[in-house]
């Protein structure tokens, strides 16, 4: 039988904020729980247009930024934001998952790529870059 590693974090950990934008209800509601049994603090918007005016409102430690949405996509948020100064963490959070489609997210100022579905280690170790506490690595 093989152990089978699971990211968790510690109760005291630091709770980092993300900013989870994305249209799709249910995969807001998949990953809002995801992230919050990894501790996170997650806050949603249903487009780019929101989650501009709420990342320039409210301090988060990660923006998981869609690239298709309605009344102002992924792209051009991320690129409204970093035209503002905003030098916060934005991860493209996307199905499209062609180099070229990595490329345009990085062009357009995220700092990585993060494609659809989301894998459970790489969104522990996208929360871990992040936060102040490592992640715990439990086996079962």
């Amino acid at each position: 039988m093989t152990d089978i590693q699971t990211p968790v974090y510690c109760t005291d950990a630091v709770h980092p904020g993300v900013l989870l934008v994305d249209d799709n209800r249910m995969i807001v509601r998949l990953t809002k729980v995801m992230l919050e049994n990894l501790n996170a603090d997650v806050r949603s918007a249903d487009n780019g247009r929101a989650a501009v005016d709420m990342a320039v409102c409210e301090t988060s430690d990660l923006i998981m930024m869609d690239i298709e949405m309605p009344v102002l996509d992924g792209l051009s948020a991320t690129r409204e934001l970093r035209s503002r100064g905003y030098v916060g963490k934005i991860i493209a959070a996307t199905a499209h998952a062609r180099p070229e489609d990595r490329q345009l997210c990085l062009d357009a100022g995220c700092d990585d790529y993060f494609p659809k579905p989301y894998d459970e280690v790489a969104r522990a170790k996208l929360l871990e870059s992040v936060n102040r506490e490592p992640v715990c690595w439990q086996s079962f």
